[in-house]
């Protein structure tokens, strides 16, 4: 019997009965008791917020991983899904900004060699060379 079988139990609810208070249908509720899906985070945050549960069995184990068939890795919850999605869009944000300033430079490279080959060398335009002796000669 899982944690959750075990809780629905305890509070003398039909899967039926669990899938109404959840918000959900009872072929998710079988797959959950089953072993198929994890006990969505939702649920334990419900049922730990209701003084008329008895939510023990549901989260007594929660930190055990060891439970979880291998198919449950195929299941991403939602809220993983949305973290992800969010993070990846702070990702391409930067990534647009880092090409858009890597452009700039580029740009700026360009424009350097191009005045180089002109002869118009930008930096070197008025730039005072000092000699040994101290008098300063313009290049």
């Amino acid at each position: 019997m899982t944690d959750f079988k075990a809780f629905r139990k305890d509070n003398k609810l039909s899967q039926i009965k669990a899938a109404e208070y959840f918000g959900c249908n009872q072929s998710f509720i079988s797959q959950i008791e089953r072993g198929n899906r994890p006990i969505p985070e939702a649920f334990i945050e419900k049922a730990k917020g209701d003084i008329s549960i008895n939510a023990t069995n549901l989260i007594k184990n929660i930190s055990d991983i060891s439970n979880i068939k291998e198919e449950q890795n195929e299941t991403i919850p939602a809220y993983f899904l949305k973290m992800i999605f969010e993070e990846r869009k702070i990702h391409d944000q930067k990534e647009l900004e880092l090409i858009s300033q890597n452009q700039e430079l580029i740009n700026i490279i360009k424009n350097e060699l191009a005045a180089l080959k002109k002869g118009n060398a930008l930096e070197e335009d008025n730039v005072i060379c000092a000699d040994a002796s101290g008098s300063d000669l313009e290049k």
